[in-house]
């Protein structure tokens, strides 16, 4: 806010008068209020199986089927650690090695990913 008021007092002066979870980014609710996640997976989906779409029925299924199935095996590249109290960590075992963590109670999630 000091950046702000330096920068702009009457833009300060607007913003003061409001809670900053109306206004600041760091605040703001990741909960969609749209459908476009949707339509962003029918794109990505669509994507994905632009030669296979050029097969016969049938070897466009088998190939969808093997890209989901190549999918599905990289969840089993985590290993999930209960550390107490409703809270697990999720490591990656290939790749970047990341790490994130899992309130389940409070249902806070590190990477953001599942909000």
């Amino acid at each position: 806010m000091s950046d702000i008021q330096k920068h702009d007092q009457q833009a300060y002066n607007h913003l003061a008068k409001f809670f900053a979870k109306y206004w600041s980014k760091s605040r703001l609710s990741i909960v969609l209020k749209c459908d476009a996640l949707v339509n962003n997976l029918c794109e990505c989906f669509s994507s994905v199986i632009v030669e296979a779409r050029k097969k016969s029925i049938v070897s466009m299924l088998k190939d969808i089927r093997r890209k989901i199935e190549k999918e599905l095996d990289k969840g089993d590249e985590w290993i999930v650690v209960y550390t107490g109290r409703d809270k697990y960590e999720m490591y990656s075992t290939h790749g970047n090695r990341d790490k994130f963590v899992v309130d389940l109670k409070n249902h806070e999630y590190s990477c953001r990913k599942f909000n």
